[in-house]
């Protein structure tokens, strides 16, 4: 019975969701009060705004709460350890791709009213999207209690990637690629995060994580055919998704996991037990 109410709070969240696009786009009128420059940042961040509440208030029906989705206990140090090293990586990212990196010429103004909206609305969408995809697959699957072995994790895994791989195959980078190295990332990312919760018994890491994500192309340096449609102070003429994109999200992973271990937030033996 709880995994079927699980179930139908999923179905019910995807429904808003596709409910709340609808409505956007059908009245597109409604954001002509909003500053040009965030509308269509709004746009597609009001879905996912939908998406948390409507999981918010379910959760409470059935004697819960969203923070319990996203861990039994909210440990900080498992969201400012993966924040820290997530943000260094997409510094580093940066300076390799300098070169290809302008600026946008954003006024003070304008940019200090979309990061107020963006530190606002990025974490809700982050954390909606770690729920969505995989906190609440993975009670559905597991139950309260997630798997204390990778080799009973690893389907979940892999279903965790291909689940939040599918609903980026409209992204515009996606689109405007010429290979399949987004689709690759994508289902990198879904799978690692999932893999990094489980063995983390928690969701705090991978929202840090997303939303460090998001906010850093939101705000410092978006590129070329992006889904995040903000001014950040920079654009990236290469797609964030490239073969480098892709071996960094497994290092910066990989590190991540290595530093929550050693504060003794992975659990013991997921690995070799």
């Amino acid at each position: 019975m709880e995994k079927l109410r699980w179930t139908a709070l999923m179905i019910l969240s995807a429904m808003i969701f596709l409910i709340a696009q609808i409505v956007i786009v059908l009245n597109q009128e409604v954001l002509e009060a909003v500053p040009s420059f965030l509308r269509g940042y709004l746009a597609t961040h009001i879905p996912y705004l939908a998406v948390f509440i409507t999981i918010a208030i379910g959760a409470r029906l059935m004697h819960s709460s969203i923070w319990k989705l996203i861990s039994r206990r909210i440990r900080m140090e498992c969201i400012a350890i993966p924040a820290a090293i997530y943000a260094l990586m997409l510094i580093l990212m940066d300076i390799i791709y300098a070169g290809s990196i302008s600026q946008t010429g954003i006024g003070p103004w304008v940019f200090t009213v979309q990061a107020a909206v963006v530190i606002i609305l990025t974490p809700m969408q982050a954390a909606a999207e770690e729920i969505f995809f995989r906190a609440i697959p993975l009670r559905i699957a597991y139950g309260e209690r997630m798997p204390e072995r990778l080799s009973r994790a690893l389907p979940f895994i892999i279903f965790s990637g291909v689940f939040f791989l599918l609903p980026h195959l409209g992204n515009r980078e996606v689109e405007a690629a010429a290979s399949i190295l987004p689709l690759l990332y994508y289902f990198s990312w879904g799978a690692l995060a999932a893999f990094l919760a489980i063995a983390s018994e928690g969701f705090e890491a991978t929202a840090a994580m997303h939303a460090v994500n998001n906010i850093h192309i939101a705000l410092f340096v978006n590129y070329s055919s992006s889904s995040m449609m903000t001014e950040a102070l920079f654009i990236n003429s290469v797609l964030p998704s490239d073969i480098i994109s892709i071996i960094a999200v497994y290092i910066v992973f990989a590190a991540t996991f290595m530093a929550l271990r050693r504060t003794g937030s992975i659990k013991e033996g997921f690995i070799n037990g």
